[in-house]
């Protein structure tokens, strides 16, 4: 568990809405981890012609065309760009 979990479970040993805040976030951290997860599988069929995560949807269609290729990259991008968000970078 992070040490933010933590504090925020039981500041100076009070709060019941800290620990909630912290059981929230621990719980979203854990769905976080396993949509990391399905991503990485979905870029296991990644190939040279899938555009860069970011890419506009028109440019990647026009690029992979409309198809099961196209869907997974849809689906990875999505996870990239999630990813992007809970890192601050975007």
């Amino acid at each position: 568990m992070s040490d933010i979990v933590e504090r925020l479970r039981n500041p100076l040993g009070q709060g019941v809405m800290h620990r909630e805040a912290a059981d929230e976030i621990e719980r979203l951290q854990a769905a976080c981890d396993r949509m990391m997860i399905g991503g990485n599988h979905i870029a296991t069929y990644r190939t040279e012609r899938w555009p860069d995560p970011g890419t506009d949807h028109e440019v990647a269609l026009e690029t992979l065309g409309a198809g099961r290729e196209y869907d997974m990259w849809c689906c990875w991008n999505a996870i990239m760009e999630a990813r992007r968000a809970l890192e601050g970078k975007d």
